[in-house]
């Protein structure tokens, strides 16, 4: 039988979750859908309650007479999250409270050769805890989205070519010696995934490719060209798809040749501030969406969340890439491959804000029944409150 306290963690998990992602929901409506019984819904509710993490409010009804039903909201007084990318050029960060509302973005530059990512994180969150939005409410954790091979279970960045990491370094463990707080690594394209997860909470798909595009006009550390820079995100049953070695999405063109610096098959010069140059920026997209729908059409995702500097060129792509589904789908005089494609919003902001999504995804998971490294669920949310 499974052991009582550990029940009332994964339940107390399921009801702060289902409120998380319902704003409003009543009592009677949880029950029902999480198939628990109300004795067990209002112990642990008035335990919520009493902690001050759950809030009421009467919801207006349509008939006016009995009582108004009561609906329950989260408390987004209880913190904030913090999300940044750390890129060649600069880094953007974002605020946001507990339900994903942005409270404050911000840009920063920063040296390379002065400047170790430790520190530019450091100097981000002082400078954030300071800002006037945040009106003193404690910042609870960090995501931090960075280009590379990462493992965000243990936080350490196995390589990275654009930041010059060369062999495995945990960054989660130096960030949060120097900032105090909790910190999630995360791969960039990634951060888009949980960004679509968290952002469409109400969302039907769970199975879907994130693509993430760049245009970098400089390149700081030397290793790569300036140009355009592409990364691939997956879900898969409504999990971020990590792949052996943490690697799956790590992206080059199939018609990719030795002695090309970029992702591409395009000569290097071409993809040098290629998004000021029409003509190339169409064979690019042309060549990368025969690339994506071989991908889509042989994992039959339903839908594509594009982000980055490719939400620029919605047309385009939008036009381009559903062709060559089209023209890969391998039943086209069966049956039409229907694919919906949208564009993440919030700009350079999109992979800081996508690195607050992860964080906030873990707080709202469910912790399981055996042993896990990773704390989440209510169990984080107190850890994090009582720090």
């Amino acid at each position: 039988m499974a052991d009582i306290a550990k029940l009332n963690i994964i339940n107390s998990s399921r009801i702060i979750r289902q409120i998380w992602q319902n704003p409003g929901i009543s009592r009677i409506e949880i029950a029902e859908q999480l198939k628990l019984d109300r004795s067990t819904i209002t112990k642990i509710m008035k335990n919520l309650m009493d902690k001050g993490w759950i809030l009421s409010q009467s919801k207006d009804s349509r008939e006016n007479v009995g009582r108004k039903p009561v609906g329950l909201t989260l408390n987004t007084q209880l913190g904030l999250i913090l999300g940044i990318e750390i890129k060649t050029e600069n880094c953007s960060a974002i605020v946001t409270d507990l339900n994903g509302e942005i409270i404050h973005s911000e840009l920063f530059s920063f040296e390379p050769d002065k400047e170790t990512i430790e520190d530019i994180s450091l100097n981000i969150y002082n400078s954030i805890k300071s800002n006037a939005a945040i009106n003193g409410r404690k910042i609870l954790m960090t995501g931090i989205g960075i280009s590379g091979i990462v493992d965000p279970f243990t936080g350490t960045v196995l390589m990275s070519n654009p930041m010059k990491i060369e062999s495995p370094r945990n960054l989660s463990e130096t960030i949060e010696n120097r900032i105090k707080i909790p910190v999630i690594i995360e791969n960039d394209a990634n951060c888009c995934c949980w960004a679509q997860i968290v952002y469409r909470k109400e969302s039907s798909f769970k199975n879907f490719l994130s693509l993430m595009g760049e245009f970098r006009s400089t390149d700081l550390y030397g290793l790569r060209e300036p140009g355009v820079a592409v990364g691939i995100g997956m879900v898969i049953n409504g999990e971020v798809y990590y792949g052996e070695n943490f690697t799956a999405g790590e992206f080059r063109s199939v018609d990719w040749k030795p002695g090309l610096i970029t992702q591409f098959s395009l000569d290097n010069s071409m993809t040098n501030s290629i998004s000021n140059k029409p003509k190339d920026l169409s064979l690019m997209f042309s060549e990368l969406a025969r690339n994506i729908a071989l991908i889509i059409n042989i994992c039959n995702f339903n839908h594509v969340m594009i982000a980055g500097d490719f939400v620029k060129h919605k047309d385009e792509i939008l036009r381009t890439l559903k062709s060559a589904v089209t023209e890969n789908w391998v039943y086209s005089n069966l049956e039409e491959k229907k694919i919906s494609i949208d564009f993440l919003p919030f700009g350079e902001n999109a992979i800081a804000f996508g690195a607050a999504c992860h964080v906030l995804s873990r707080i709202f998971s469910i912790p399981k029944l055996g042993k896990e490294k990773l704390m989440r669920g209510t169990i984080l949310l107190e850890n994090l409150l009582n720090r």
